[in-house]
């Protein structure tokens, strides 16, 4: 019984860090993909400038 629950307890703490590794990962590619939008906008303003 005990073995059983120090497996379930692992499971349940390996979810949780994989969860929160995706989380992480997904908010750096949502950072990275502002930062370009960013970066195209100001290409874009910079283009209008010269018109």
């Amino acid at each position: 019984m005990i073995i059983h629950c120090s497996i379930v307890s692992n499971f349940i703490f390996n979810l949780y860090i994989v969860t929160n590794f995706n989380l992480n990962f997904l908010s750096l590619k949502q950072i990275i993909y502002s930062k370009l939008i960013v970066r195209k906008f100001n290409i874009f303003v910079e283009i209008v400038k010269q018109i």
